[in-house]
C-alpha cells in the first residue's frame, strides 16, 4: 500500500515540477518577446559627410582608380587545411 501511495506522490512531483518548468519557460519567452525596448533612443539624423577617419569618393574618382563594385556571389565556404603531422 506504502508503494502505491510512494507512486501516486512521485508522479504528482514531476507533475508538478513539469508544470512549473512549463509555466516559467512561458515566462521567459514572453519577458523577451516586447513589441519595443522601454530605454529607445530617437533615432539620429545622418553623419555629417566629413567624418573623422573615413574616406568617401566620388564617381569620378572611383573610375579613374578602377574602383569596381559587384554584387556577391554565394558559393560553397572551403577551407584549406594542412596537417603535416600523422593523427
Amino acid at each position: 500500500m506504502n508503494t502505491q501511495v510512494y507512486g501516486i506522490q512521485s508522479r504528482s512531483l514531476y507533475l508538478s515540477r513539469g508544470l512549473w518548468s512549463v509555466l516559467f519557460s512561458l515566462m521567459i519567452l514572453d519577458a523577451g518577446c516586447d513589441g519595443t525596448p522601454s530605454d529607445v533612443v530617437a533615432s539620429k539624423p545622418p553623419a555629417a559627410a566629413s567624418t573623422p577617419g573615413r574616406i568617401t569618393l566620388s564617381a569620378e574618382e572611383s573610375t579613374r582608380v578602377g574602383l569596381v563594385v559587384q554584387p556577391v556571389v554565394r558559393s560553397d565556404f572551403r577551407t584549406h587545411r594542412d596537417f603535416p603531422a600523422i593523427v
